[in-house]
């Protein structure tokens, strides 16, 4: 009784400050109160260095948050409710029914149209592109994106905390095609951020990380490549399965910590600069995840010739 006495009479802290017009929709009070308050109460919840989002947004940017996509993500659902940020996600979730209109209520953006079956290769990336940068565009929030997407998500056991992105992610060719004639506002601000001990939520083993991973990337493949919606609930048991051996998530302190920003530069490339921020987020992790830091050097070192 008094512990949930305490989930909802405290008060979710403003971490930052609120410029929408329009208040809340009675979903999003109750959900991000709920997360909040848990959050707070069980992970000793906090979120250092916030003060640089309301800096990038006083000054008319936009603000494109990335961060390290965890096995288990809950840490996102975090700051899905103390920022009241948009998290851009898979469009798997809006080709649901009923789970998109919820989605949706909560301020999740889908990453990319649905797939097109007349339409190339080409122009699915293109459009892909345009629906973003209309995302960073059109919101006042800081819009939240995790560019490792579902492979950083399901990595071996042995790479937890190590940042897995590929040469030029998705938002670094879409801002090569579109920053150099932006003209929506003052320009991108990207904030890298992590949230220390977000592998650590759910106690588990090396087997059980890496094999309910290789399960869920089967019926991932079967979602993804062939269509078929039989194999989502599937995906859904291999995926929470895969978060630990135990569904109760440990009371380990969780702190999400944002970086100095990043700034688009007339003389970058996509590679160029998704180079630049995922040193920046890689070193964002190495100094609030030591032990991380350290097992990473430790196993290069044992590689190593």
């Amino acid at each position: 009784g008094a512990k949930l006495q305490y989930l909802w009479r405290d008060g979710i802290p403003a971490y930052r400050k609120r410029r929408s017009p329009r208040p809340a929709a009675a979903l999003q009070r109750v959900v991000f109160h709920s997360l909040g308050s848990f959050a707070r109460y069980w992970h000793r919840y906090d979120l250092q260095n916030a003060e640089v989002i309301d800096e990038v947004l006083d000054a008319k940017r936009s603000c494109l948050m990335l961060g390290y996509h965890s096995r288990c993500t809950v840490d996102l659902a975090f700051v899905l409710a103390l920022l009241q940020a948009k998290i851009i996600v898979t469009p798997l979730f809006f080709a649901m029914p009923l789970v998109d209109v919820f989605v949706s209520q909560l301020g999740l953006l889908p990453a990319k149209p649905l797939r097109r079956s007349h339409a190339t290769a080409k122009e699915n990336e293109a459009e892909a592109h345009a629906m973003f940068m209309r995302h960073l565009a059109q919101t006042d929030d800081p819009v939240v994106l995790l560019p490792g997407g579902i492979f950083e998500c399901l990595k071996p056991y042995d790479q937890r905390y190590r940042l897995q992105w590929k040469k030029a992610p998705g938002f670094a060719r879409a801002m090569a095609a579109h920053m150099p004639h932006w003209r929506h506002t003052a320009g991108v601000s990207v904030v890298p951020f992590f949230t220390t001990q977000s592998e650590d939520i759910y106690w588990t083993t090396a087997a059980w990380y890496d094999g309910l991973a290789h399960v869920f990337r089967y019926f991932y493949a079967h979602i993804v490549e062939r269509d078929n919606v039989l194999a989502v609930p599937c995906a859904l048991i291999a995926g929470v399965a895969s978060l630990g051996c135990t569904l109760c998530p440990r009371p380990v302190r969780l702190t999400t910590v944002c970086g100095p920003p990043v700034h688009w530069q007339a003389t970058d490339t996509a590679e160029s600069f998704a180079q630049r921020v995922e040193q920046a987020l890689q070193q964002l992790i190495d100094e609030h995840q030591p032990r991380a830091a350290a097992a990473a050097a430790h196993r290069g070192a044992s590689q190593s010739p």
